[in-house]
């Protein structure tokens, strides 16, 4: 249970990195494919493009996420410390009491989503040929998406204007700038 921003010692944050099953990946590629002129038409967002155009061409292949799952495993320890920052220090921020980064083979370099409670943040695959640091700050960047997404919707920003507030709050925890867009 989440009390305003602060965790009791009653309820711990669980922090998951998993690999997708079939069923999930094909879940993902179908909103994939209902968002798809989204992603073509927005590539001024760095949004590229990494998915069959027909889901009859999806093939599920879980060695793709095998070679490098350990490396975001390895940055685990970092991730949940800095969710827990975010919690406390960013005003409005929406705590989960699961988050759970999972690799897909599809999509872009990183999305976010709820599944029912849970905070979900997809990372795809080929993030992988990037630095841990990269790997890190755009798992970070995701994160903030998921916890700021009803300020987004409430206040009815642009892509633009989402964009600029995760940057900004980004920038607000590390001091860093950061260029996503």
């Amino acid at each position: 249970m989440v009390i305003g921003r602060i965790r009791t010692d009653a309820t711990t944050m669980k922090l998951l990195i998993t690999k997708p099953t079939k069923k999930q990946e094909l879940e993902h590629l179908k909103s994939l494919n209902k968002d798809r002129k989204f992603f073509e038409l927005d590539n001024n967002q760095g949004h590229g493009i990494d998915w069959p155009s027909d889901i009859k061409d999806f093939e599920y292949n879980p060695s793709i996420y095998d070679c490098n799952f350990n490396r975001i495993k390895a940055l685990r320890q970092p991730i949940k410390m800095m969710i827990e920052r975010i919690e406390k220090e960013i005003k409005d921020y929406r705590p989960f009491d699961t988050y759970e980064i999972r690799i897909t083979a599809n999509g872009v370099g990183g999305e976010y989503n709820e599944e029912g409670d849970r905070g979900v943040v997809l990372i795809h695959h080929h993030a992988w040929a990037r630095s841990d640091k990269r790997l890190f700050d755009l798992t970070i960047h995701e994160l903030i998406h998921l916890g700021i997404e009803h300020i987004v919707k409430e206040k009815k920003l642009t892509q633009d204007e989402k964009e600029k507030m995760v940057e900004d709050i980004h920038t607000q925890l590390d001091g860093k700038k950061h260029y996503y867009l």
